[in-house]
């Protein structure tokens, strides 16, 4: 086994087992078999969502959506024509 699979292998299953434990001994389900079925089921999914959050898997989408890279001016938070269009009231008040 790869070291790399270990860590989501563990929240998995760390999720699955504790889910099972809240629907072995917290859920009054009749019959209990219920509760752990859903129980197991809620932890097996929150285990693979924290795993898919850390790793950056995509939980949507089946492709990677292209980043955009932004330089340093066009992030300027002051809008250039709001600039001039302020200049030119104010060049016509006076």
């Amino acid at each position: 086994m790869r070291r790399e699979l270990l860590v989501p292998y563990l929240l998995v299953g760390g999720g699955f087992s504790a889910g099972l434990a809240v629907g072995i001994f917290v859920l009054d389900a009749q019959p209990p078999v219920i509760g752990w079925v859903f129980g197991g089921g809620v932890g097996l999914m929150l285990g693979a969502f924290i795993t898919a959050i850390i790793s950056g898997e995509s939980l949507v989408s089946s492709r990677m959506l292209p980043t955009s890279e932004f330089g340093s001016d066009e992030l300027d938070p002051i809008d250039d024509d709001a600039e001039d269009l302020a200049h030119d009231e104010k060049l016509s008040t006076n």
